[in-house]
């Protein structure tokens, strides 16, 4: 039974994170490569990031992204970018390691099972970190399920309500893997459909962003964009089994009161650009 009485502070940092960028950046656009730029921001993000990543990776990894859009297109200079590029690699590759669970999924993901751990004298270290957690065997299932979910739908699936994977086949079915409900019960035209939303959305915010004549406005149309359209494509793209098993919900989509109402929080500052710039 999903729980309904859960708030997600990590959800809320996504909007609160999106309005410190435009604000600051829009201020140090002039100055964005000197050290009271990038040190604060640096401090900020990094610290956020590791708060968040700590518990999860995936909306850690969200949490990036507006980051890595906003300054990439103020200008910051290319070494400053790949060198936080490399770190966030290192912080993530850290991450993996401290959960089991966590590494055997990305094993899993580039074909590493557990019969391949036992049978290798080299992986012997995987396999005790994976004795130390349970989550961490057959972490492949849900990929697996999902992409069963997926392809049983077809071109226009097996109708609204009639999915069978949800009926305990599929875990997460309500939450992180709701797109494989989607592909089974709406088939390949309901996926398609989902995706032109989210394509709309990104377009809108990048027309936002060149019509929008204050500095603050674009940054802010930028970082919704890179938000939104992040975690979709990424939640698409774990239960399509085309990144690792992560849990990121599906915005607007996925069950989850904190994740929706900051969701539409974001889309309610792309809103207000929208009408400021009409």
């Amino acid at each position: 039974i999903p729980s309904v009485g859960q708030f997600q502070p990590s959800e809320l940092a996504k909007p609160v994170l999106i309005l410190f960028l435009a604000w600051f950046v829009a201020r140090r656009e002039a100055n964005l490569n000197d050290k009271y730029t990038l040190r604060p921001t640096a401090l900020v993000v990094g610290v956020l990031t590791l708060l968040v990543g700590f518990g999860d990776l995936g909306t850690a990894a969200v949490l990036l992204a507006p980051a890595v859009v906003i300054f990439y297109v103020a200008g910051i200079e290319r070494k400053y970018f790949y060198l936080a590029l490399g770190l966030a690699a290192l912080l993530g590759i850290g991450f993996i390691l401290q959960k089991p669970y966590r590494l055997f999924r990305v094993l899993a993901f580039v074909g590493i099972t557990e019969k391949t751990v036992n049978e290798h004298p080299k992986l012997h270290w995987v396999a005790e970190q994976m004795a130390s957690s349970r989550a961490a065997r057959d972490a492949g299932h849900q990929a697996t399920q999902g992409k069963i979910a997926v392809g049983s739908g077809g071109w226009t699936g097996v109708g609204l309500g009639l999915s069978d994977q949800k009926l305990g086949f599929l875990p997460e079915a309500h939450t992180d893997f709701i797109f494989g409900i989607v592909g089974e019960e709406t088939g390949l035209v309901g996926c398609v459909l989902l995706l032109s939303g989210y394509m709309f959305i990104f377009w809108r915010g990048i027309r936002l962003y060149w019509t929008t004549q204050d500095a603050f406005g674009r940054y802010i149309a930028l970082g919704c964009v890179a938000v939104i359209t992040t975690q979709a494509l990424f939640n698409m793209s774990v239960v399509l089994d085309m990144a690792p098993t992560k849990g990121i919900p599906l915005p607007l989509i996925s069950f989850g009161g904190s994740a929706l109402i900051c969701t539409l929080s974001t889309l309610g500052l792309l809103m207000s650009v929208s009408d400021r710039a009409s």
